[in-house]
């Protein structure tokens, strides 16, 4: 999880988030999000959704992968590795 409401990412040029390859990560910098939404700009709530969607298509997606190779536990596993940080 990322906040991008944190003044770290107001001269971010990087992506969103540089693992995904949704338009908004591949189109606008932290920094521009960032400002959008410090901003109350309603663009930047679009755009977070957007990817918020996107991440959600690909992790049902690579969930469902899982589930039909029967590697449902280490996929898990390897989610909560990754993205909660072992959490």
């Amino acid at each position: 999880p990322i906040n991008n409401r944190k003044a770290k990412f107001a001269e971010n040029q990087g992506p969103l988030d540089p693992h995904c390859s949704c338009p908004v990560c591949s189109t606008w910098t932290r920094a521009y999000l960032h400002h959008l939404v410090r901003a109350g700009e309603i663009l930047g709530a679009m755009l977070m959704t957007e990817h918020n969607l996107c991440f959600y298509q690909h992790l049902m997606a690579d969930l469902r992968a899982a589930i039909g190779e029967g590697r449902l536990t280490q996929f898990a596993a390897d989610f909560r590795r990754d993205y909660h940080g072992g959490a």
